[in-house]
């Protein structure tokens, strides 16, 4: 029993048969596999890019909505005309043949109205055009204001309100706006420098059709309520 525990021995233990020809060397290891450390990538693998920003994905579609109002405002802007000059009956110059801007008159003071069928008559479309402005609005009788008409003309026009009834009643309205006065009535203003941008309308009660006045510069025809014998 001895003998046997004996000739076991306690060297080290036989190696073990080399694969390699010759029998001879070290044993042949097999590979280990590796472990690939979380969060770390292979060499050959592509990294991933950093996260958009948000704020960047807001400015993108702000860019965008500008963008869009931007052609829906030129697409309306010019699909859409200007507004046709002012005309009526009283045949008013076209905007700018008297100096003035095309458009809308600009607001200005109150009109002076001493009644309110005065106001009433010279405020209506075929003696007010649009883009002029009312200065002022007088009633008075047919035979008065066929007077006054007559002296603001120094005897050069016969006021066709002779024709009506002396007692008839009568609107004088003062408008402003771009009138186109007479060729060689508007040349003489060029030459003095001033444009006529008041005209005088008449309104006869219970008549369909106004009567057009004078046209001169505001300066030459201030309002003033008409009388027999008007103002030099």
């Amino acid at each position: 029993m001895a003998s046997r525990v004996k000739g076991l021995g306690t060297g080290p233990p036989p190696e073990a048969p080399s694969s390699r020809p010759g029998g001879s060397g070290p044993a042949h290891r097999l590979p280990r596999p590796t472990v690939r450390e979380p969060g770390r990538s292979s060499p050959g693998a592509s990294r991933p890019g950093p996260p958009r920003s948000p704020f960047r994905i807001v400015a993108y579609v702000a860019v965008f909505a500008c963008l869009v109002g931007l052609s829906l405002l030129l697409k309306a802007s010019a699909g859409s005309g200007g507004s046709p000059a002012p005309s009526n009956r009283l045949s008013p110059g076209p905007p700018g043949a008297s100096g003035q801007s095309a458009g809308p008159a600009q607001p200005g003071p109150s009109p002076i109205v001493d009644s309110p069928w005065a106001g009433q008559a010279c405020s209506q479309g075929n003696v007010l055009p649009r883009g002029f402005r009312l200065a002022a609005a007088f009633q008075t009788t047919a035979e008065t204001a066929a007077s006054w008409e007559d002296g603001l003309a120094q005897g050069s026009v016969h006021s066709p309100l002779h024709d009506f009834a002396p007692g008839a009643t009568v609107a004088v309205c003062y408008i402003d706006g771009p009138w186109q006065p007479p060729p060689e009535v508007k040349n003489v203003y060029d030459k003095q420098g001033v444009v006529a941008d008041r005209g005088i309308v008449l309104v006869v009660q219970n008549q369909a059709a106004p009567i057009q006045g004078p046209i001169a510069p505001h300066e030459s025809l201030p309002a003033q309520r008409p009388t027999s014998t008007p103002r030099p």
